[in-house]
């Protein structure tokens, strides 16, 4: 199979326009609240989707390409796109969307874990067809960070009193419970 790669587009998509497109969420006449990724597929352009949030909140995105699937992060929700089915599927996050982290951002093989993705209080495991592994209870209240993935622990920085007041805390990566 051809690599697969996606990057956020500036507005102007002309050279884009004849890939089929994914609508991602609903609608919306507000710019900021809008966002178009490009997905190739080798060398060629193969399709474009088209993301709406549906919330105020749009503070972070994110894309990451996971083998035939392409996860993007933005509002407060997380979409996994099939590309090669060309279908989707949305998981809602608690507050906004943070970001995501795969398991080579921490220099380790590909099966520790499949997706994390970080709202504004959780942590989530999802696999790469959009299945929640389990989702961690609250980290923070404006923003949660993986910093490290070792061995099954997962070491996170919460911010809990915003501005500024972070704590570090470890959580364990087979279940997202709190690591004591």
């Amino acid at each position: 199979m051809k690599k697969i790669e996606a990057v956020f587009l500036d507005r102007d998509v002309s050279s884009w326009e004849k890939m089929p497109k994914i609508n991602l969420g609903e609608r919306s006449s507000i710019e900021s609240q809008k966002r178009i990724v490009g997905v190739s597929m080798g060398d060629k352009k193969y399709l474009l989707l088209d993301i709406h949030a549906c919330d105020q909140c749009v503070c972070f995105e994110s894309i990451k390409v996971l083998e035939d699937s392409v996860v993007v992060g933005f509002g407060e929700c997380v979409y996994f796109v099939d590309v090669l089915n060309e279908t989707f599927k949305v998981k809602r996050m608690d507050g906004y969307f943070g970001a995501l982290y795969t398991p080579d951002e921490f220099g380790l093989p590909e099966d520790v874990f499949h997706i994390l993705a970080a709202s504004a209080s959780h942590l989530y495991h999802f696999r790469r067809n959009s299945e929640e592994i389990w989702r961690s209870s609250a980290l923070g209240v404006d923003g949660v960070i993986v910093n490290d993935v070792i061995s099954n622990t997962i070491r996170i920085s919460g911010e809990w009193d915003p501005p500024g007041g972070w704590e570090e805390a470890e959580i364990n990566l087979v279940d997202g419970a709190n690591a004591i």
